[in-house]
This record gives C-alpha cells, structure tokens and sequence, in this order.
C-alpha cells in the first residue's frame, strides 16, 4: 500500500487545468439574470469577455403508478453566463445552482482560494444565496514520459490503480478509483496515452474556450486527473468561513493524491 510523498509548492508543476466549484440552492430566474448583471458591473475590468447560453440537465423521475414503477427522463436547461480573462487564462461559469471558477495559469491554492471566495461572496450579496451543497477541486496533469527511461522514472508500480494508506476505502474500474475521505471523496483517474488530448473529454468545451486542447498531444504521456468533493446533496446555511475550510481540507486530499501516484525523483525535479 502506497504511502504519499509530502508535496509543497512546485516551481514545475504539470498542471494544465484547474476548478473549483460550488453548487448552491437554486436562485429564481430573475434573482440570477439580476445578480449576473451587477457581478458583471463589478468584475470587467478583470473578466471583460461575457457569454450567455442554456445548461441541459438531465433528471430521471421514477413514479409509481397501479403498483407499478415508471421511469421518466425530464429534460431541462437553466439559463448560464460565461465571464474570460482578457487572454482566456480563466473562466467563470455560473448558472442557476452553482459557480465554477478554471484556470490554466495556476498559480497556487491560495490565489484559486482567494478569487472563488471573492465571486462566491458577490454572488452571495447579490443573489441572496441562502444554502450551499457540494463542493469541489478538480486538477488535471500532464506528466511527459520519457522516452529513455520509461515510466518508472515519473510513475509509481500500480499508478493505474494504486492503493493509499491514508484513505478509507477504495473502489475502481477503468482507471477510476474512488477513495473515502473525510471531509468527502477522491476521485483519481490515472491514464497513460501514445496519443490524444491533454484534457479529459467532459471538460474539452470548456478548455477549447480557454484555447487549450486544440490539437491532440503527439508523445507519450500520463494523465492524472483528480477530484476531490463532498459528494453532497444536503444543503447547509451559506457560511463563507465553512467554505473556505472545507476547499482547504479538499485540497490536502488533492496532494496526499498526487504524491501517491509520482516517484520521489519526478517530484523533486519538479521542485
């Protein structure tokens, strides 16, 4: 079973993308478009591009009719604005339930930290946001393999699906393995590709908007994907302080992961 090497600040680290979110009680309608427009007034000058659409949503009703089950699928879309940096290195996607904040100019925890607070809060003044639900990190990396050495230079035995001490409990299929944790969950994909993007497919939209992932990666390199959330349906009372804890207590879940799945010499040349 493997036990994580401590991970502090790299000076290389292989990100290519990050977010956070927040899921939140829904806003009524006209309370969001409101609230969307006022944030806009206050964040320009940092998010100067804007853009509206709809959100599909798929929810599957189950109803019992003369002692029998019937199943049906209810599609709905919630109104959602896009706000970009200048040079796209950030996105903020917010809809009628939740906020998400990427970047592919990472810079440290703290600074993610700072700018979901300072949006959340707005949002918050603005919309009257009363409960909040599930929250969450995701960090893509891009580890390159080298070719002279191979993958033990860069990944531990096992990265596919690697076991972690500091974890509960693990289930996993498909280079997906999900670890018990407190505060949550993490959700670790691990994938070694001769050939193909650099971001995983679901975030492939977002990420093109932000002018990454356009054309596929050529060389060998391994991804490792992780996610860490509270997996959470239950809504607890708006507390900024809450929020901030718990994105602290899911990003150390974050790095115990990563340091799991890279050999001592590739975190030190990343250093």
């Amino acid at each position: 079973m493997k036990t994580h090497i401590p991970v502090e600040r790299l000076s290389k680290p292989p990100l290519v993308l990050v977010f956070a979110f927040i899921k939140f009680a829904p806003l009524p309608s006209k309370d969001f478009e409101d609230a969307v427009l006022q944030l806009h007034s206050v964040i320009r000058k940092e998010y100067p591009g804007i853009e509206k659409g709809k959100d599909k949503n798929i929810q599957v009703l189950f109803n019992e009719q003369e002692d029998q089950f019937h199943q049906e699928i209810k599609h709905t879309e919630e109104p959602s604005v896009t706000f970009t940096s200048s040079d796209s290195s950030w996105l903020i996607k917010i809809n009628t339930t939740s906020l998400a904040i990427f970047t592919k100019k990472y810079i440290s925890f703290d600074d993610l930290l700072k700018k979901v607070l300072g949006i959340i809060s707005q949002l918050e003044q603005k919309a009257s946001i009363t409960h909040t639900s599930n929250i969450g990190l995701r960090y893509i990396n891009r580890i390159d393999i080298n070719t002279e050495t191979g993958f033990d230079d860069s990944v531990v035995n096992g990265f596919l699906q690697p076991k972690i001490v500091e974890f509960n409990a693990m289930a996993g299929s498909d280079m997906v393995n999900i670890y018990q944790a407190d505060p949550g969950w993490c959700i670790l994909r691990t994938s070694l590709k001769i050939q193909g993007h650099e971001v995983p497919n679901d975030l492939l939209p977002v990420a093109q908007k932000m002018r990454l992932a356009l054309e596929p990666v050529n060389n060998v390199f391994a991804s490792i994907d992780i996610d860490s959330n509270t997996m959470s349906h239950d809504y607890i009372e708006f507390n900024i302080e809450g929020i901030r804890n718990c994105f602290s207590e899911l990003h150390s879940l974050i790095k115990i992961a990563f340091g799991s799945v890279l050999t001592e010499a590739e975190i030190q040349r990343r250093s």
